[in-house]
């Protein structure tokens, strides 16, 4: 009789985390997008209620990631500065970068976009939220105005 060797073997899949984002400096960070900076893919960058004023649009940077507003958007704004750090790219969420159906944008208002200009049509576009060319977010209970 021969002997023979079972191996086992064990694959670790990481879990999901959730980064807390809260403007009073509660959460693990102050500011939406230095979360999503921080996240990984699946991640939930959760956003605790209030208003954040952001001087540069909010980009996933390609990730599939959820971002959440917690109390939904009601209670949770994302706002352009009147003042926006680039005036030609002052959209308040930009998926440029091949961003797909595992971007989720959920339960936010989005206010004060002024648009990001498009030299190859010469005009701005995308005020509220500019998905590029081959980018397919998700946007779920999202108030634009």
């Amino acid at each position: 009789m021969s002997p023979f060797i079972l191996v086992l073997l064990s694959a670790t899949v990481p879990s999901a985390a959730t980064l807390t984002v809260d403007p009073s400096g509660a959460g693990d960070f102050a500011e939406i997008q230095a979360a999503i900076d921080a996240a990984q893919q699946g991640d939930l960058v959760f956003i605790l209620p209030g208003e954040y004023i952001i001087r540069e649009p909010i980009t996933y940077r390609g990730k599939a990631i959820t971002v959440r507003g917690r109390d939904g958007a009601r209670a949770t704004t994302i706002r352009m500065s009147p003042e926006p750090a680039d005036p030609a790219r002052a959209s308040v969420v930009i998926f440029e970068n091949g961003e797909t159906e595992g971007a989720i944008l959920e339960g936010v208002t989005i206010r004060g976009g002024k648009g990001t200009w498009d030299p190859r049509s010469r005009e701005r576009l995308g005020g509220g939220i500019l998905c590029s060319m081959g980018t397919l977010p998700i946007l779920r209970s999202c108030v634009i105005s």
